[in-house]
């Protein structure tokens, strides 16, 4: 991937779609791309048929090898209201509950997404159509997986309902199987390492000695 994404660039791929256009009494139906810095670009769909709109652009974009993030942003929105050859912009929009709009990133690939789309190896333990089961690179013990969606998000509070079906795919995988720790973070602070929502799933025995992630090894003192 380049180390600069260009709103054009991203048009091109979405060129078989109709653009939106400002007719001067509203925004005709399509996509739309506003640059974003030097490494993001912001594609929004004016119109009916948003939610739709904006998931066939993601599958375009990441069949393309961006990493795609789904936000929602009714300030970028607003911000972003012109394209690369449209100005001057058009008046402001109520954008009523919030616009959703779909953000490409490039310099540095996520490698989970990486890992999903084929282009960078991994132990796959199991695959269900939202998400896959991964052997971690350094895994802490035997067993330890990591279950991760498909879909490019942050973390566990950045879609709730990608959340849900990574969290139903794991329980699927470690029913019956005994004791396990899982884990997810949100934020450096945290520990997480990899902004893509991931899941540890670490089977546990009794006096194994491996410690949570917030366990300091320093036992309460006691005073009589």
């Amino acid at each position: 991937m380049p180390a600069v994404i260009r709103a054009r660039d991203v048009a091109r791929i979405l060129e078989p779609y109709p653009p939106s256009e400002w007719t001067g009494d509203g925004w005709l139906p399509g996509y739309r791309v506003a640059q974003d810095g030097r490494r993001q670009v912001n594609v929004f769909h004016d119109g009916p048929g948003e939610a739709d709109g904006l998931d066939t652009y993601r599958f375009e974009l990441q069949a393309a090898g961006y990493c795609v993030i789904p936000t929602s942003s009714p300030a970028a929105a607003d911000a972003a209201s012109t394209s690369p050859d449209r100005d001057p912009p058009p008046p402001p929009r109520d954008w009523g509950g919030g616009h959703r709009k779909a953000s490409t990133m490039t310099e540095q690939p996520c490698p989970f997404c990486e890992i999903v789309a084929g282009r960078a190896p991994a132990q796959i333990v199991e695959e269900w159509p939202e998400a896959i089961a991964i052997v971690p690179l350094n895994p802490v013990v035997e067993g330890h997986v990591l279950v991760l969606p498909r879909e490019h998000v942050r973390d566990f509070v950045d879609h709730p309902a990608v959340s849900a079906a990574t969290m139903r795919c794991a329980a699927e995988l470690v029913a019956g199987l005994g004791s396990y720790n899982l884990i997810t973070s949100k934020g450096r602070a945290a520990t997480q390492s990899v902004p893509h929502l991931h899941l540890h799933l670490i089977p546990r025995a009794v006096d194994d000695g491996l410690a949570l992630p917030w366990y300091s090894g320093r036992g309460k003192r006691v005073h009589s």
